[in-house]
């Protein structure tokens, strides 16, 4: 259960994410329990892919602060950016929200459309 004790898998798991299975990775942990969805999340920030940042923010303004805290830390480590800790606001304030949402409308966006 605890999910520290799974790094070596998690970064296993995380090295055979990419664009093309990203979506099916979702789909197993997106409606599942706590400790899933937390796995998933650390998983998914670990692959550094782009696809999961919308999902990702969906996690971020989460009641569950468990689940709340690992999207963020999963979302900086996807943008390299610590934006709570640069405008020195909660992780889950709108205005962090938006520089990760920024983030993916100007790199994922264009990038799915071939530009």
């Amino acid at each position: 259960r605890n999910i520290k004790k799974l790094h070596n898998y998690i970064t296993l798991v995380s090295k055979t994410i990419n664009e093309t299975n990203a979506s099916d990775f979702l789909s197993l942990y997106v409606n599942s329990n706590p400790e899933m969805i937390k796995f998933g999340i650390i998983v998914s920030g670990k692959s550094k892919t782009l696809y999961f940042i919308p999902q990702l923010l969906t996690y971020l303004i989460s009641v569950n602060d468990s689940i709340s805290q690992a999207a963020y830390e999963s979302l900086s480590e996807i943008t390299g950016r610590d934006a709570a800790g640069e405008l020195e606001l909660p992780i889950n304030s709108p205005e962090v929200y938006a520089i990760f949402k920024d983030f993916y409308q100007k790199k994922y966006i264009p990038l799915k459309q071939g530009n």
